[in-house]
């Protein structure tokens, strides 16, 4: 399955993550995004699961990496793209929480583990 996530910087340079409410991850910290449908860019998947998730507009700016994880029910391949806020968040419709962290802090949050994986891959956006 392909799933996409925004690496969401704000104008001091932090980066938004969620903490999932419900599934197998519940509790686990990870970057917003989601599945991507079929015949679906990957561009306009983030743009909808934003849209859908929060209520909030961004620009897709540019590629920055995929890894590929196997969890014990499903195989992903998480695709990250650096965005651009387009406006503030009204909603947190599918997290607990939502922070805006510095790039060195987010191992001090318990990690969804393919999120875990890709930050390891990513050199800070």
């Amino acid at each position: 399955m392909r799933v996409v996530a925004g690496i969401v910087k704000d104008s001091r340079g932090r980066v938004l993550i969620g903490q999932r409410k419900d599934g197998e991850r519940r509790g686990l910290w990870e970057f917003p995004g989601g599945k991507v449908e079929p015949g679906e860019r990957d561009e306009d998947a983030l743009k909808r699961e934003f849209q859908e998730e929060f209520a909030m507009e961004v620009k897709v700016e540019r590629f920055l990496g995929k890894v590929h994880h196997r969890y014990p029910d499903i195989n992903i391949d998480l695709v990250a793209y650096l965005c651009t806020p387009l406006g503030k968040m009204k909603r947190k419709s599918s997290h607990t929480r939502v922070e805006w962290v510095k790039w060195e802090d987010l191992f001090r949050y318990p990690l969804s583990p393919a999120d875990e994986k890709l930050i390891k891959t990513l050199k800070k956006p």
